[in-house]
């Protein structure tokens, strides 16, 4: 049966008879041939010359609710049982929080009514297991936040066409046995997730939303079976009688974003020059991403959630394991490229990018986390829930609530540079509780295996420094001979020394391969990489730097290692290191004695200092959980260190202000404030080019409206202090969260985030 009319796709399709295997297992081509992501992203938000924490403006709403949120019906602990009527109401009142921008319309009700009449919602969920083949939350999708989402758009949207998808590996069941069935083995969904009735299904969820719309098309569809075949139909609308002879319809990975950025090179795209998507996710009006928060071992991805949920998005018919199509639908993805995941997970993302998220925070996994992997993995209960329209944002915001910097993530960094999103959280509203409240230190994923014992050998390294300026290569039998001063050294692109001229340097990875950035370089050569980190405050962090072979490096002009090195982009280095507010200078000099020469540096949080002592294991051999684990001194170094800081970017520009103040552009006037994030009181500072000017300093809150003015002027001085309590204009005290100070005199505007925390 058809449901409703497709749209036209505007891509170049190309069928095949099948897919080879070989070609997808055996055709692995390095992600170097691809862009560098550093080309089109600046760490500063803009460029080198931009101070991106002045420039920020607020872009998108992010909604959190945690069970205790004040205007909850009930409050319960981060560890407590929810009933799936609470659930409920902590989803429906994180869709009202998450406004689209500017309006008080919630943005999943504004994007359903921009498409029609006749919209078509897809719900996609991480539904990774039947209940029973592994430990259920944290691992994949809460079915109570699904039937809340469901219910929701069925209930208070337009939507015409509203389906449940599904697209895990279900071993040894038919096509709509995940939908149907109770009972799996000797486990229910209601084992796992309290309050669920015996004989819940996840498609009673679509039962119950059909009988109370009898008008709309509420459908469940397993993805394994949705693939697009050569006439445009998807495998499971097509007759068997009409299915011999067909194949599925390969599309190239769409280009259409800002700088023009088609497939990243995996090794499906190299076979095949695309992907075969399945028609629910390429053809919808509004595709709903409903993952869960959790982390994976693949350590180049990090967090698995927005984004990776789209590894679910195609068919196992087509990407399982096997030998011709169609595939055993049950196998697991292995003929997806999980070697580059990172390229893989943006190809198929690109299909069609997320139009709205709700994360269930609920249960995570943390460490290697999804799909359990012995002792290094484990189980935490969060009980929050997070929404919004912006994907990159809601997956930022997903980041900093466990600790880990968006920075670190290159799939951040892509999609910001195409346009999907805004991944800087100086420009993100976050409406109901405050991501401080939801932070937890979670274990980052290091991929061990066996015991852990040695902080040498594995360890998370979030991302290294990738922007630089090269001198040389200059000529010395030893690494202590000086060609510059370099405790003094502190250039700009262009300028020359020796001769020699200091040129920008974009690596496409950690490692900076300097064999590939100066190939003039021979045995003996030096050269000089030079950088900046800026800092938005005072603060210590670690060195973490390797090389091939000799490497000495200056911080500020202070000398921290003088070694030699055979270790790449592994740790071999971490002097403690005091960064000074404002830029800091880093200076790399490099000595080539072999074929192999560059090194990598990063400077990156303390993971010892970490307030976690302990962690609930989860085991791989079953879905119950293990006692708990004490840290060693050494785990904590591992699994919560090597992160970028907080409020750290590195540069190649001129020096930064330390000031990092809203500054009006063509004037000089200035907004500050401090302390920021505050408690209870905070002071609000402004400058103006000149005195005797009308001034008018209002409060606002995150959905833009007016909370009070807290001074006003017609005659104020250049220089001025203003006190803000917390309260609104008739002395009520205002609930947490983030505001906005507004200044406006001498026909200029600056706004300043501040963050409210009682």
């Amino acid at each position: 049966m058809r449901f409703v009319k497709r749209k036209k796709v505007f891509f170049a399709a190309v069928a095949v008879t099948c897919l080879v295997a070989v070609d997808i297992v055996t055709s692995r081509n390095n992600a170097g041939n691809d862009p560098v992501v550093d080309s089109y992203f600046y760490d500063s938000g803009e460029n080198d010359d931009y101070d991106g924490v002045t420039g920020a403006s607020i872009k998108t709403h992010v909604s959190i609710i945690k069970a205790s949120n004040p205007l909850l019906s009930f409050s319960k602990g981060d560890t407590a049982d929810l009933t799936p009527a609470e659930v409920r109401e902590m989803v429906f009142k994180a869709l009202a929080g998450a406004r689209h921008f500017g309006t008080l319309i919630p943005e999943l009700k504004y994007k359903i009514a921009g498409k029609g009449a006749g919209c078509w919602v897809a719900i996609m969920p991480n539904i990774v297991y039947c209940p029973g083949q592994k430990y259920m939350p944290g691992d994949q999708t809460d079915p109570r936040i699904i039937q809340a989402v469901l219910d929701y758009i069925a209930d208070s949207t337009g939507a015409q066409r509203i389906s449940l998808l599904a697209g895990g590996g279900y071993a040894g069941y038919g096509e709509f046995d995940i939908f149907e069935l109770a009972q799996f083995g000797s486990y229910t969904w209601a084992d796992f997730f309290p309050g669920l009735h015996s004989d819940f299904t996840l498609g009673s969820i679509a039962d119950s939303a059909r009988v109370r719309h009898p008008g709309k098309i509420i459908d469940c569809i397993n993805l394994n079976f949705n693939e697009i075949m050569s006439d445009g139909r998807p495998y499971n609308e097509i007759p068997d009688s009409e299915r011999a002879g067909m194949a599925p319809q390969i599309y190239p990975v769409p280009d259409n974003n800002q700088i023009g950025l088609g497939a990243l090179t995996t090794a499906n795209t190299t076979a095949d020059n695309g992907y075969v998507p399945c028609d629910a996710v390429l053809n919808c009006d509004i595709l709903v991403n409903v993952p869960v928060l959790k982390t994976t071992f693949n350590d180049h991805l990090v967090l698995n959630c927005v984004h990776k949920n789209y590894i679910g998005s195609v068919s196992r018919g087509v990407y399982a394991v096997g030998d011709t199509y169609p595939r055993p639908r049950v196998n697991s993805l292995s003929l997806l490229d999980h070697d580059e995941l990172v390229e893989t997970v943006l190809n198929l993302f690109a299909y069609h990018p997320t139009d709205y998220c709700v994360i269930d925070g609920i249960a995570s996994l943390e460490g290697d986390g999804s799909h359990p992997n012995g002792r290094s993995t484990g189980f935490l209960r969060r009980n929050f829930i997070m929404t919004g329209g912006d994907p990159v944002a809601v997956e930022a915001v997903a980041c900093a609530t466990i600790n880990i910097n968006p920075m670190d993530l290159d799939l951040l960094r892509w999609e910001h540079a195409k346009g999907t999103g805004t991944m800087f959280l100086d420009q993100i509203a976050v409406i109901g509780d405050s991501i401080g409240s939801v932070r937890t230190d979670f274990m980052a994923p290091i991929g061990r295996a066996g015991n852990y014992t040695d902080f040498h050998s594995m360890h998370y390294y979030g991302r290294g420094c990738r922007r630089w300026l090269l001198l040389g290569p200059f000529n010395a039998s030893t690494n202590d001979s000086e060609a510059i001063a370099e405790t003094d050294a502190n250039p700009m692109a262009g300028d020359q020394e020796d001769g020699k001229t200091w040129t920008e340097y974009i690596s496409p990875s950690d490692y900076v391969d300097l064999t590939v950035a100066d190939q003039n370089t021979a045995t003996n050569s030096i050269i000089y990489a030079f950088s900046r980190i800026y800092s938005k405050t005072a603060q210590s962090g670690m060195l973490y730097a390797g090389g091939v072979r000799d490497i000495k490096i200056y911080i500020n002009g202070e000398a921290l290692t003088n070694a030699s090195y055979l270790t790449y982009d592994r740790v071999s280095s971490f002097p403690v290191v005091n960064l000074q507010q404002g830029d800091n200078r880093i200076l790399v000099k490099m000595r080539r004695s072999g074929s192999e020469y560059g090194f990598s540096l990063a400077v990156v949080n303390i993971g010892g200092l970490t307030e976690r002592n302990g962690y609930v294991p989860h085991s791989s051999s079953s879905w119950t959980l293990g006692t708990p684990d004490t840290f060693t001194a050494a785990q904590k170094m591992s699994y919560f260190g090597g992160r970028t800081l907080w409020g750290t970017f590195y540069h190649l520009g001129s020096d930064v202000a330390v000031e990092k103040a809203g500054v009006a552009q063509g004037t000089k006037m200035i907004l500050a404030s401090s302390p920021n994030p505050f408690n209870s009181t905070v002071k609000i500072s402004f400058t103006l080019p000149k005195s005797n000017a009308p001034v008018l300093l209002g409060i606002y809150d995150a959905s833009g409206r007016k909370v009070a003015d807290i001074y006003k002027s017609r005659r104020a001085a250049s220089r001025q202090a203003v006190l803000w309590h917390g309260t609104d204009a008739n002395g009520k005290e205002v609930m947490s969260g983030v505001y906005f100070a507004c200044l406006k005199a001498n026909n200029a505007v600056l706004t300043r985030q501040l963050i409210y925390l009682k």
